[in-house]
C-alpha cells in the first residue's frame, strides 16, 4: 500500500516501503491509503457501451442483478435493494477496509444507513474491529430512533461498491459523526486500556504522526493526494503557538514503529529540545490511550486519529491540517474538513 518514490527533494532517493508492521505496535491500527484499495470481485454499477449501468455481481451480498436507465439517480434504498436485500433488519458490513481508522469509518456509515432506513442491527465480519482496544458486540442494536434524513454519497464514478461499506454512505456532519461515535463505539472501548497512560497536563500538546506507507507524500504524488502529510510547519505552529499563543512545555509524540519514518519527527526534536519531549508508548493500547486523554491534540491526515479524536471526551484544544487537493469528496468529509462543522462540534479547534 502506498508504495512509490518520495518526492520531497531532500529525500529524493527514499522509497516508501511497506513493511511489515509489529502487531503489537500502532503501525498494525494505522489506515491505509483507503481509495487505493481496489476489488475486482465487488458488486459495483458501471457505464458498459449500452449507456445503461449495470450491476456486476461478485462477493458481496447483492441480491439480483439488475440493468437500470441512466436517469435513475443512485440512492440509499437503490444501494439497499442491490446490496443489502438479504436481511431488511440490518445493515452488514461484509468485509474491513484496510485498518483501525478505516474500520471506524465503516462502523460510522453502517451506523447511518441502519438510521436513514429505519433498520436497528448492524453486523460486522467476524474477526472484529480491533481486539487491543475493543471488547466488541456483534451484531450491534441500535437504540430507538426516528428514520433520518439520508443525503446519500457515491464514488466519483457513480457505482455503488457492496463488498466494503466504506464508499456509499449518507453524508454527516462532524457533530453527527461524533455523536455516533460517542454513543455505539466509545462504550465498547476495553476499560483497563485507560490505565495503559496518564493524563497530560494542561500545557501538553499530543501530536499524532503518520509513519510508514504515505510518511512522505505530500503534493498529491499519489493516491489522488488523499493521505499527503501536512508539513512540519503545522506541527511547530501548533508547539509555538497553540497555548493560547504561547507555545507548550511539553511535547507528546504518537507515531508507530513503522518505517520510513515522518521526517517531522526528527525536526521536532531537533527544533524543540527546550521543551519536554515524550516519547510514544509503541503498542496500540497505549498511544491509543494517549489519543482518547490528551487535552490538546493535533490530529494528522489519518483516519486513525480523525476518528479516535472523536472518543476524546476531555480534550480542550483541537488541532487540524487540510492538505487534500480537493474541498470536496469521501476524504473532505470524513477528515472532518468542513470548518463551519468543525467549529460547531469543538468550538476550541484551529
Amino acid at each position: 500500500l502506498g508504495e512509490g518514490e518520495s518526492q520531497d527533494p531532500e529525500n529524493s532517493k527514499d522509497k516508501n516501503q511497506n513493511l511489515g508492521a509489529d502487531p503489537n505496535s500502532l503501525a498494525a491500527a494505522e489506515a491505509g491509503p483507503e481509495e487505493s484499495q481496489k476489488s475486482s470481485d465487488s458488486p459495483s454499477l458501471t457505464l458498459p457501451a449500452s449507456g445503461k449501468p449495470a450491476l456486476v455481481s461478485g462477493s458481496g451480498n447483492a441480491s439480483h442483478s439488475a440493468t437500470a436507465s441512466r436517469t435513475v439517480s443512485l440512492s440509499l434504498q437503490g444501494f439497499l435493494e442491490t446490496c443489502q436485500a438479504n436481511d431488511t433488519t440490518s445493515v452488514s458490513i461484509n468485509r474491513w477496509m484496510g485498518r483501525l481508522g478505516n474500520r471506524l469509518w465503516q462502523v460510522l456509515i453502517a451506523i447511518k444507513m441502519a438510521q436513514a432506513s429505519g433498520r436497528r442491527i448492524v453486523r460486522f465480519p467476524a474477526d472484529g474491529l480491533e481486539d487491543r482496544v475493543f471488547r466488541w458486540k456483534n451484531p450491534l442494536k441500535l437504540a430507538s430512533h426516528r428514520q433520518s434524513e439520508c443525503n446519500f454519497q457515491t464514488r466519483a464514478d457513480d457505482r455503488y461498491t457492496c463488498l466494503f461499506l466504506f464508499f456509499d454512505r449518507c453524508r454527516t456532519t462532524v457533530a453527527e459523526r461524533r455523536d455516533l461515535l460517542q454513543t455505539y463505539v466509545l462504550p465498547q472501548v476495553i476499560p483497563e486500556l485507560y490505565s495503559e497512560c496518564r493524563s497530560g497536563t494542561d500545557q501538553r500538546v499530543t501530536l499524532h504522526f503518520r509513519n510508514g506507507d504515505v510518511a512522505t507524500h505530500f503534493g498529491g504524488s499519489s493516491l489522488a493526494g488523499n493521505h499527503d502529510q501536512p508539513p512540519c510547519l503545522y506541527y511547530h505552529r501548533v508547539i509555538d503557538t497553540g497555548y493560547n499563543g504561547k507555545p507548550f512545555k511539553e511535547i507528546q509524540l504518537v507515531f508507530s514503529k513503522e518505517e520510513p519514518k515522518n521526517p517531522c519527527i526528527a525536526e521536532i526534536m531537533e527544533r524543540h529540545r527546550d521543551k519536554t519531549i515524550i516519547p510514544p508508548l509503541g503498542t496500540v493500547r497505549g498511544d491509543t490511550c494517549m489519543l482518547l486523554k490528551a487535552k490538546n491534540l493535533a490530529v494528522t491526515m489519518s483516519s486513525m486519529s480523525t476518528t479516535l479524536k472523536m472518543l476524546n471526551t476531555k480534550l480542550k484544544r483541537l488541532f487540524y491540517v487540510n492538505a487534500l487537493q480537493e474541498k470536496k469528496g469521501l476524504h473532505f468529509e470524513m477528515f472532518d474538513f468542513e470548518h463551519n462543522e468543525v467549529c460547531e462540534a469543538f468550538p476550541r479547534a484551529v
